[in-house]
């Protein structure tokens, strides 16, 4: 998703002297108007964007709005229901808030390559004088890492063709190699448990992928592009 970050809201500048900032400086442009809405209860709590997508290896952002309805004071904010697999922060973690002010707080899910994928549904809250206000939020983590590799221009150029020089993976994983180069074609190599591009073709072309499901574990396989003499190699390992 592409954010626009825009410096200003809710009562701060546009243009500061400060040389510090804070998460609720920064609001996305695309959620700058989702603010919860006030019912009965005297704080209204909602995340944007309320659902998101990705796949392992991610990290995704929400922003945790906070509205004190006609009344004021500090509110501790919470985010559950993540996988224990997945690293999450709030920045920040408190918010003191005026009458009929809103509040922002900067919810961050890191989702490493060996995580657990799937659909995790999180309650997000804001206690105030131990009582505690719900929102919510979803991230759907598809089971698979994937890669784009060799962008437009580069060619042979080896120092723009990123492999990372590991990869760990559970068992149940899928890896997706697309290329993005439009001037060269690409062999993937497959070995120590990892499939082989067949050599027969030319191999990859723009847009085309090689994809690679982990089957079983793997202690040390690797993967990299067949067509260089000295490519990146990708030293993969997957556990149950």
């Amino acid at each position: 998703m592409k954010h626009r970050i825009l410096r200003a809201a809710f009562g701060l500048a546009a243009c500061s002297t400060a040389t510090s900032a804070f998460a609720a400086d920064f609001i996305f442009g695309e959620d700058f108007e989702g603010v919860p809405a006030c019912a009965a209860d005297p704080f209204a709590v909602g995340a944007t964007p309320s659902a998101q997508a990705g796949s392992l290896g991610t990290q995704h952002r929400y922003l945790v709005k906070v509205r004190s309805c006609a009344t004021s004071g500090i509110v501790t904010l919470g985010v559950s229901g993540a996988p224990a697999s997945w690293t999450t922060t709030l920045d920040p973690t408190s918010l003191a808030l005026a009458s009929g002010s809103v509040g922002v707080a900067l919810f961050n899910v890191a989702v490493p390559t060996n995580a657990d994928a799937g659909l995790a549904s999180f309650d997000v809250s804001a206690t105030n004088s131990a009582t505690a206000y719900h929102g919510s939020a979803t991230l759907d983590i598809a089971n698979e890492w994937i890669l784009h590799f060799a962008p437009d221009g580069t060619g042979s150029d080896l120092s723009r063709h990123i492999f990372p020089p590991t990869l760990s993976l559970k068992v149940g994983a899928k890896i997706r190699l697309i290329s993005d180069d439009t001037t060269d074609h690409h062999i993937i190599h497959g070995d120590g448990g990892l499939p082989h591009q067949s050599v027969g073709g030319l191999g990859l072309g723009a847009g085309e992928e090689f994809d690679m499901m982990i089957n079983s574990p793997i202690a040390a396989g690797h993967i990299y592009c067949h067509s260089h003499a000295y490519p990146p190699i990708t030293t993969v390992t997957a556990v149950p």
